[in-house]
């Protein structure tokens, strides 16, 4: 379970870097984070990203009803809830409009994820979801498909939606769809991009796997050399 205070800090944190890098506009952009099983805390409607208080941040459970005493959630909170309730695993959502991303969005273009070792090991695809009213259910309806095997996802003449473990992480993401953007954007005005192969994307994600298993292993034998010393 998420401390509120602390989950208000975090997300004022990540609206500031939102803000500062140009990724939102005006009041563009929401960013929420899993209290519990039955509570999120939202960024609040009409409120610039980089100007936020802790203290406007709204709790809502998980039909969308406002606990908060004060201030209305952002418009896209029914995104926001249908994200939650299909990926148990995620504690946190990120929407914002960075520029060359979003241009690709704009453009009926997916991006591609086979031209940076990062980008496959951090996203993976990043799917183009189908137009869709901002703000409505039938939003929230149409990323559904996609919601199972994605953690990052365009929104057709809208924006991005990253999703993360923590409030963090789901804003790293979404500065990694901006600089793959803007380096694909980039690729294309020199040239024909040079695409990985199908047997390097492998090789990338099983040395990545094989990190992980070390990293773990280690970290179990530090533990236990540590009880021992105790």
């Amino acid at each position: 379970m998420m401390n509120k205070q602390q989950a208000a800090r975090e997300l004022v944190e990540i609206g500031k870097r939102l803000y500062a890098k140009g990724m939102v506009a005006a009041n563009d952009g929401n960013i929420s984070i899993r209290l519990d099983e039955r509570q999120i805390l939202i960024t609040p409607s009409g409120v610039s990203k980089g100007f936020m208080k802790a203290e406007e941040m709204v709790r809502l459970d998980s039909e969308g009803r406002v606990l908060s005493r004060f201030g209305q959630p952002s418009s896209e909170v029914y995104m926001h809830l249908e994200i939650y309730k299909n990926r148990t695993d995620i504690n946190s959502i990120c929407h914002a409009h960075p520029p060359y991303a979003t241009a690709f969005a704009a453009t009926g273009k997916t991006m591609r994820t086979d031209l940076l070792s990062e980008v496959a090991i951090a996203l993976g695809e990043i799917p183009l979801v189908k137009f869709a009213v901002p703000g409505t259910p039938a939003l929230a309806a149409a990323l559904i498909p996609y919601l199972k095997e994605h953690v990052a996802l365009l929104l057709a003449n809208h924006g991005v939606v990253t999703l993360g473990e923590s409030a963090l992480q789901a804003y790293y993401r979404m500065e990694t769809v901006e600089h793959a953007a803007k380096i694909q954007y980039l690729a294309q005005s020199l040239g024909q991009p040079l695409a990985l192969s199908r047997q390097q994307l492998e090789q990338i994600k099983r040395a990545e796997k094989e990190k992980l298993i070390e990293d773990i292993t280690r970290d179990i034998l530090e533990n236990l050399n540590s009880g021992k010393d105790e």
